[in-house]
């Protein structure tokens, strides 16, 4: 991530963005949070020297912690001064969309994961949108995030969007577009999407056209909208854990009937070759799985939201790192 931000960074365009799926919503986040002394680390010297040509990259003008057991380690053709000027590497980036994002659920759980860097770097006017949808539960709504300082991190803005009906279905098709048709027939106009407002947003460097689309499937926090997806959610989940319980107890009592003959002899079971069909023992299983199916996710689902309650309303442990990279002021040496 780092290496492709240096690249785009050196090609003077008129402005970047960066858009983050998934998973990628975490690599690219710690890519924009990477401190300027981290860096050379991930960079060759090639792009190291493309850098510093455009007065992106040189030396600091205080001194620098000790890079001892940093990962990755700092190459050896840099000296210990250098650092990657992240305001102006950052000068002409404009927007980072998330969508189908973790990265709430790693601020809760992994917040060091996720740390912000105090090192001033975005101008003015940059924004982050985050995209999620309830029936999405790799995504979710931002929280966590510093609010106050959008030179460190910029201000986010969650937009609830109607990916797809079924749970975890629309993981993959926020950006789905209809397909153009086949043929020369005059068509009546489709309904906008997600992918619609995204491309207004880069073309027309208009962050309100993403939030201000015209379409059915956006929806803001505490609409009736996202409501119903909550709502859809629960009952999804329920059915599915519900399902994959049944067949989990199914496929254990083949293998105790099967494999595990010894048992009746422990047991006393007038069935050595097959103990499942006992009541009682038929009786603790379902007793079992009755909690799996029901009280685990009830009590998963009450602890996330427990937690990232705390985190989101900064009650953090003081040991947790969240929020608390930092570095000296990194402004390069006079005349350099």
């Amino acid at each position: 991530m780092i290496r492709t931000i240096a690249d785009v960074a050196c090609r003077d365009y008129d402005r970047w963005y960066i858009l983050a799926h998934s998973q990628g919503a975490v690599v690219a986040f710690n890519g924009l949070m990477e401190p300027a002394f981290g860096w050379p680390g991930y960079l060759d010297a090639k792009r190291w020297r493309s850098l510093c040509a455009k007065k992106m990259a040189g030396g600091a003008a205080t001194t620098m912690p000790d890079a001892k057991g940093m990962m990755p380690p700092r190459p050896a053709w840099v000296s210990h001064h250098d650092i990657v000027y992240r305001t102006r590497v950052f000068a002409r980036f404009r927007g980072l969309l998330t969508y189908g994002s973790p990265l709430e659920k790693f601020a809760a759980i992994w917040p060091a994961t996720v740390a912000v860097c105090r090192e001033p770097a975005f101008q003015e006017g940059t924004r982050w949108i985050n995209v999620y949808d309830p029936l999405d539960l790799v995504s979710g709504m931002m929280k966590s995030w510093p609010t106050h300082d959008h030179a460190c991190s910029p201000p986010f803005e969650n937009i609830g969007y109607a990916a797809g009906p079924w749970l975890l279905a629309g993981h993959t098709a926020y950006l789905d577009c209809p397909d153009p048709a086949s043929d020369d027939r005059p068509r009546s106009p489709r309904a906008l999407v997600l992918a619609d407002g995204v491309a207004l947003w880069i073309a027309n460097d208009d962050g309100d056209a993403v939030h201000c689309l015209k379409t059915s499937r956006l929806f803001r926090s505490g609409d009736t909208a996202e409501k119903y997806r909550n709502l859809n959610a629960a009952v999804q989940t329920f059915i599915v854990t519900m399902f994959i319980t049944g067949l989990s107890a199914v496929a254990l009592k083949l293998v105790l009937s099967r494999f595990f003959p010894f048992l009746g002899k422990v047991t006393g079971l007038s069935d050595p070759g097959n103990p499942t069909q006992e009541p009682w023992l038929l009786w603790q299983w379902s007793a079992f799985s009755l909690f799996l199916a029901i009280i685990l996710p009830l009590g998963f689902g009450a602890f996330s939201r427990w937690k990232i309650g705390v985190i989101s309303h900064g009650e953090r442990p003081p040991d947790v790192a969240f929020s608390a990279v930092t570095t000296p002021d990194p402004s390069p040496i006079s005349g350099s």
